[in-house]
């Protein structure tokens, strides 16, 4: 008698032990986001006529990558007009004119970007900058 108790216990202890497991393996996949993986510094100033870079974790949904979901806003929170380029899991903010010079902008990233799993950012990403005066060197790429 004492060795069947044993055996259920044990038994028990190893299906109790297996549906954690399962219950936290299954928490973790649907609670992945999509994340930057790398920025520029925003303490740094940058030049007018530099392009911005963000690196996620993983590839990138190209459709997801739009005005609507990715843009740069100036001290006016006015929309300054760029080229988007994606590649892989990187975006190139590239504006179509140069930046004004001793200025703030915002680079707005938001929860509507997706990856391939059509994982998307927890929240919004903001990253804000400002351009170096303008004794700098304009000239092109």
């Amino acid at each position: 008698m004492k060795l069947s108790l044993f055996s259920l216990f044990i038994l028990l202890f190893f299906i109790a032990c297996d549906n954690t497991n399962t219950i936290t393996d299954s928490h973790n996949k649907n609670s992945k986001h999509l994340t930057i993986s790398k920025a520029p510094i925003a303490s740094l100033p940058i030049a007018i006529n530099h392009r911005i870079e963000l690196e996620f974790s993983s590839i990138l949904d190209r459709e997801s990558v739009n005005s609507q979901t990715t843009y740069i806003l100036d001290e006016n929170n006015l929309s300054v007009g760029l080229y988007l380029g994606v590649n892989a899991n990187k975006i190139v903010f590239t504006p179509y004119s140069y930046l004004k010079p001793s200025s703030s902008y915002t680079v707005v990233v938001t929860t509507g970007i997706k990856d391939s799993n059509q994982s998307s950012l927890s929240e919004d990403y903001l990253y804000t900058f400002s351009t170096l005066s303008d004794n700098v060197d304009s000239s092109p790429f």
